[in-house]
This record gives C-alpha cells, structure tokens and sequence, in this order.
C-alpha cells in the first residue's frame, strides 16, 4: 500500500506552488497545478461560519472537495473545499481548508467529542467607519471573553498572535483557527494608543 502523506507544518506562501487531488465530475485521481493566490482568506461556509482560507489557482471543480492541496514536496497544506464561481464551473479561484484547522477538527470527531469552535463574544462591521485596516469592535458580550478581557466596543483589532487583522470576517476566521480555552494576544488600537490583552476564547455560540 502507498504510504501516508505527511501533513505540512509550515503555513503556506503566496505564489508557492499549489496542487490538487481529487475526482472531478467523477474523474479520480486527477492532479491539477497551480499557485497559492492568497492565505487567510475569509470565507464563510453554509452555516455562517467564517474560516480563513487557503485560495488558489489550481483547478478545483465539483467532485475536488474533499481532496488534498499539496505543496511541492506532496505534503498536505489544505483541503480542497469550495470555488469562487457564478456558474459553478472553476475560474480559478479555488479555496482549502488550511490542514492545521482540518485537523483539529478532525482530532475531535475521532475522539466522539462535538466539534466546538473558538469566539471572541464580540461584533462588528465588515468594514471599519473610518476604512482603516483592522477589526473594530462594535459591541462585546457581557460576561463573554473579550469582555472578561477588557476589550471595549470601540476598540479597533489590529493583530492576533501577532498576525495582523485586516478586517472584522478575517478576526473571525483566524478564530477558526482556535480552540475554546485558548489563549492568543490581541494587539487593539484604543484611542491612537496600542494594547495588548490576553484573551482566553470561549465557545462559539
């Protein structure tokens, strides 16, 4: 039997090689080539959930779902998930699953646990009122972990973990890539003036 693949560790680069597996319209094992086109893409699923996506250029189309998207060295960085398309045909924007997050969730089902996913008990815009890069936070939950962190509505999001947030759906998909009871260090623009905060996440209601 064919070994295993192995699961890639280090995050994937814009314009590193990107390659596809799966069985198109019934096709299997069919292989595509293409690029990375972007990383933490925000892309929201059929029950609203945001997950930061893997986008590519590789060809994707009904039946990939599911496969792998590999990177040159046939280690799995993603898994193929949906297109970008007005017809339903690939034009070459493709998304995946980034593996880390398939991962974990998939840690999960084999361990019989229901699949909880990680929330900052805030909301906000897509877009922030003055058109800036960042998430801006226009209400928190009472009692939820921004909240117990001190984050106040008004707050603008500029970074997680040290990765910058660009925009609301974006802060909402690198919580996908969290478990509840996590703890990441939220960089919020109060005023003009940089904070860092300890947030331990809660449960995704």
């Amino acid at each position: 039997s064919a070994p295993a693949a192995k699961l890639a560790t280090v995050k994937p680069n814009v314009g590193q090689l990107a390659v596809a597996v799966g069985s198109p319209y019934g096709l299997e094992q069919t292989v595509t080539s293409g690029i990375v086109s972007a990383v933490n893409r925000p892309v929201p699923n059929e029950k609203s959930v945001v997950i930061n996506m893997i986008q590519t250029d590789a060809s994707i189309n009904p039946g990939n779902s599911g496969g792998a998207l590999a990177n040159r060295n046939g280690e799995i960085m993603g898994i193929n998930s949906s297109i970008y398309s007005e017809t339903g045909e690939n034009t070459g924007i493709g998304f995946a699953i980034p593996i880390s997050t398939a991962k974990r969730v998939a840690d999960q089902l084999v361990e019989g646990k229901t699949v909880a996913r990680a929330g900052l008990g805030l909301s906000g815009p897509s877009s922030t009122p003055s058109g800036s890069a960042g998430a801006y936070v226009q209400s928190v939950t009472g009692g939820g972990a921004a909240d117990k962190a001190g984050i106040k509505s008004g707050d603008l999001i500029v970074a997680v973990d040290g990765v910058p947030v660009r925009s609301f759906d974006e802060l909402r998909g690198m919580a996908s890539g969290y478990s509840p009871g996590d703890k990441v260090v939220v960089e919020v623009n109060r005023d003009g003036k940089i904070l860092e905060v300890e947030v331990t996440l809660g449960t995704l209601k």
